[in-house]
């Protein structure tokens, strides 16, 4: 993803609506499952948590309750 295109998609991505969005084009997947697997034929980098992770092909599992969060209160 070029720069520009990034630079375009902050809006979006501070209002929520970058999934789907005509900025992001194709360029943004959104999946959900308790396990994904990402397969590619080339080398390429995801990020978790921070880290930035080289590999072609990655399994992640989802642990119900492993991650506490803390949700501002609805309104």
């Amino acid at each position: 993803m070029s720069l520009l295109r990034l630079l375009l998609l902050i809006p979006h991505y501070r209002k929520g609506d970058h999934i789907g969005c005509k900025a992001a084009g194709k360029r943004i997947i959104f999946r959900q499952g308790r396990e994904v697997t990402i397969s590619s034929k080339d080398l390429i980098d995801i990020y978790l948590d921070g880290e930035q992770l080289p590999g072609s092909q990655f399994h992640l599992k989802i642990l119900p309750g492993a991650l506490p969060l803390r949700l501002p209160k609805k309104e």
